[in-house]
């Protein structure tokens, strides 16, 4: 028999799309290859062959997310960078204060992300970890400006020093 006459059976038997029928066995279900070649009584290579077809193996659903993932990031980027000039003059250059640091960190993270999108760097972990680094800061800062940042400690401490 061939894919097509599987298919043909699959589907009557199921009264669904082959693709409908993967999702559920791959996705929601999460069955194994040996298994889901049972369900559906059909050779183990023919269902291997559907799997990948529909891109519903675990890698390939992993990649996908990845992909899917870091494409709703590059969307963030581009609205967030839209309406920067990053030419804007500095308001606190002339200062070492906290408020400098906290420009200083915006303006870098901004160039990151601009790079980040600019070069489409799916695969650059480098500056993914680089603009974690700078958003993490920057959020310290905040949570140390609204005094929080001694009661997240304070938790810490708590929880890993004994």
């Amino acid at each position: 028999m061939t894919n097509s006459e599987y298919q043909a059976i699959v589907e009557e038997k199921f009264g669904k799309t082959l693709k409908e029928i993967m999702y559920e066995l791959c996705v929601e279900r999460d069955v194994v290859p040996y298994e889901g070649a049972t369900i559906l009584d059909v050779p183990k290579s023919v269902f291997l062959s559907w799997r990948n077809k529909f891109r519903f193996g675990p890698i390939q659903l992993q990649a996908d997310y990845a992909e899917r993932i870091h494409n709703e990031r590059m969307d963030e980027y581009k609205n967030e960078l839209k309406y920067i000039d990053f030419n804007r003059e500095f308001k606190y250059e002339e200062e070492k204060s906290l408020e400098g640091f906290r420009e200083l960190l915006q303006r870098l993270l901004e160039i990151k992300k601009k790079v980040n999108l600019d070069e489409n760097a799916i695969d650059n972990i480098n500056a993914v970890m680089e603009i974690a680094v700078l958003e993490r800061s920057l959020q310290y800062i905040e949570d140390y400006i609204h005094g929080n940042l001694m009661e997240k400690y304070n938790y810490f401490k708590s929880f890993y020093i004994k």
